[in-house]
């Protein structure tokens, strides 16, 4: 029978072997120990992997093998994880640009079809007068808005400047037609339809007497305006006819009047009350402001008729009528044009210079022809020609009239016969007659 210690006295034998071993390859020096292992190492790592365990077992660095056999496998495992890691992050990645990517195109597509409504916008305009400005002004705001690139505004224009205006109507009216909720209707006249329109004819009808009355209403005004203007320069001239010898002041302050009859009148103010005595010092002052007031709206006036002649000359060679002024804009666009440069200066020289002039020569209170005639001047270079040049007219002779009454207010003033000869402040008297107009007082 085998004794079973010879078993255990060989694998003593063997681990002392391996013990004499590394100290003996402890005696050759560290750095010949590290280069051996090294070697060793890189031999096992060209093995396949399931060689490499038996290698390191049977070799003298068995424990230094083994442990670079865990450190192999933790790499390996670490590895693995991090690749792992890498694709999920590649995959979600990659899933984010798909969803940005198809938000995108919904973005793009939906920017194309709101910027083809701005454009047919654009040419819907020309539906009812195949007018290309109109178009051309429409385009052109979607250009500096940004809606649209300067390359696409020139292809449009192009398109455009190609059609006849009733080639530009029938192209907007498909528009329209297409744009329409329930096309069926515009193609078919229903029952509804026919009252509708037969409503939409008495409506026209009565929008057409409201001008007609309108207009017979504004003439009406302008002949009472003209007159009460007629009436007021009579009044003028009778008190330059009438006016009192002298003036003396009574006991209790009143101020009297003295006429060529002998008789003493009191002076009444706006209100009817007589007058009563003033500081002459206020009176001065009050008579330089008035002056001055009176200057300021004789040089405004001045001014406003040497620009509404100005725009009679322009008014020959304007364009007239609806979007003349945008015509102008759009013509000047293009190159200089003497029509539209005429039409430009007009509207400047009219709507710029002569209608701010005029409201300060009317004042804060005009007459209702004053006040009409000031409407009238506004968007007048739009107007038929022969319209805006009677405009104009009537707006000259207006400021003629006022004109005259401050230049002889000024005048008055100046020689002290519009107010008192001793107060420097006293109006026109007012004898109760009936002849005297109440447009004079010490506060026109």
């Amino acid at each position: 029978m085998l004794d079973p210690s010879i078993i255990m006295r060989g694998a003593e034998r063997a681990q002392l072997q391996q013990q004499q071993n590394m100290e003996a390859l402890g005696e050759l020096g560290g750095s010949f120990g590290k280069l051996v292992l090294g070697r060793r190492v890189n031999q096992m790592q060209q093995l396949k992997p399931e060689e490499r365990q038996a290698f390191a077992n049977n070799s003298i660095f068995s424990t230094q093998l083994n442990a670079q056999l865990k450190a192999d496998a933790a790499a390996q495992e670490k590895a693995m994880y991090d690749r792992l890691k890498t694709e999920a992050e590649i995959a979600k990645t990659g899933s984010e640009a798909y969803k940005n990517n198809q938000q995108g195109g919904g973005y793009a597509l939906d920017n194309s079809g709101k910027k083809l409504g701005a454009i047919q916008g654009a040419f819907q305009q020309a539906s009812l007068t195949g007018d290309k400005a109109q178009v051309l002004l429409g385009l052109n705001a979607l250009v500096r808005t940004g809606i649209m690139s300067p390359e696409d505004y020139q292809s449009q224009a192009a398109i455009v400047n190609a059609m006849t205006p009733d080639e530009l109507k029938q192209y907007a009216g498909g528009i329209n037609f297409a744009n329409a909720k329930d096309p069926a209707a515009l193609q078919y006249q229903s029952a509804d339809n026919a009252a509708d329109n037969a409503q939409s004819d008495k409506n026209s009808q009565r929008t057409y007497n409201a001008s007609i009355y309108s207009t017979d209403t504004a003439a009406s005004t302008a002949d009472k305006n003209r007159a009460q203007q007629q009436s007021q320069f009579d009044a003028n001239l009778y008190v330059q006819q009438n006016k009192p010898l002298d003036y003396f002041t009574a006991a209790d302050g009143t101020r009297y009047a003295v006429y060529a009859n002998g008789q003493g009148i009191p002076v009444s103010g706006p209100s009817g009350e007589p007058v009563k005595a003033q500081q002459a010092g206020a009176m001065n002052s009050t008579i330089q402001g008035a002056i001055l007031d009176t200057d300021d709206k004789i040089s405004s006036t001045k001014n406003a008729i040497t620009n509404l002649k100005d725009a009679l000359k322009y008014s020959e060679k304007a364009y007239d009528g609806v979007g003349a002024t945008q015509r102008a804009i759009v013509r000047g666009l293009i190159g200089e044009d003497e029509r539209a440069t005429a039409t430009t200066m007009l509207d400047n020289v009219v709507t710029g210079n002569a209608l701010e002039m005029l409201k300060a020569t009317f004042g804060g209170s005009p007459t209702e022809g004053e006040r009409a005639i000031l409407l009238q001047l506004q968007g007048s270079a739009n107007l038929p020609r022969a319209q805006r040049e009677a405009v104009y007219s009537r707006a000259i002779q207006m400021a003629e009239a006022r004109l005259a009454s401050n230049q002889q207010k000024a005048a008055d003033l100046r020689s002290g016969t519009y107010f008192s000869q001793q107060q420097q402040g006293i109006p026109y008297a007012n004898a109760g007659q009936q002849q005297l107009s109440s447009t004079f007082s010490l506060f026109d």
